[in-house]
């Protein structure tokens, strides 16, 4: 809800026009619904259109084999990009913020991800569903703590989701268990890995780039 608050107070200054878009997992029963109508109401409060859907992540992931991390990540894309498609938009921002990002860096480091992985989300790229349509993130560079000041000095309404204290999900061990612990280690845990992450993603790039022309010399040896 964040997010959208910002967006509103932003767009009559970039002449933006602004659709909402609530996907309902369908995880947590009743309190799902009560996020989509807490959606609804106050899209309607701000004269703001709203599309939602339910997708069906349990049986999706049954099917696949998938974590329901994976599987509520790979529907939510999809239906972003149908709306998306439906609606003719060619930009959809995700709410992603600084404290998602450090703890996609320990899920990755843990699953032995390599630079690339771990130089994290970008600000702004391609769904990974419909290229055509372009993601951004704008509170990436924002902490947790920030935005949820934002929101009590702005009286912007919001529900936590129930399932982000459940430790039967890695990436909620890691924001609960791992990161309290490590931040005694280092206090500015959150700008060391960010910045890791920084290098992490240039070194990246540079190596695709001098594979990338390597290549196009066709067969010319490659200068030490």
């Amino acid at each position: 809800m964040v997010l959208l608050a910002v967006l509103r107070e932003l767009a009559p200054r970039h002449e933006w026009k602004l659709l909402a878009a609530h996907c309902n997992h369908g995880l947590r029963g009743r309190s799902s619904q009560a996020d989509e109508r807490l959606v609804r109401t106050v899209c309607r409060q701000w004269e703001i259109p709203c599309v939602s859907g339910v997708v069906e992540v349990r049986k999706r992931a049954k099917r696949s084999g998938a974590s329901i991390e994976m599987a509520a990540r790979e529907a939510r894309h999809e239906f972003l990009s149908q709306v998306a498609r439906q609606k003719r938009i060619n930009t959809v921002a995700l709410g992603h913020q600084a404290d998602d990002q450090v703890e996609l860096f320990f899920l990755r480091l843990l699953r032995g991800s390599s630079s690339l992985g771990l130089s994290g989300m970008k600000w702004s790229g391609p769904s990974p569903v419909e290229p055509r349509v372009m993601l951004v993130r704008p509170l990436l560079g924002c902490s947790r703590a920030e935005l949820l000041g934002f929101a009590s000095e702005q009286r912007v309404r919001y529900r936590e989701d129930a399932t982000n204290s459940s430790l039967d999900i890695l990436r909620n061990r890691i924001r609960h268990e791992l990161v309290p612990k490590l931040l005694g280690f280092q206090p500015v845990l959150q700008r060391i890995v960010l910045r890791q992450m920084e290098l992490l993603g240039a070194e990246s790039e540079l190596i695709s780039g001098l594979a990338s022309a390597w290549r196009t010399r066709k067969g010319e040896p490659f200068a030490k």
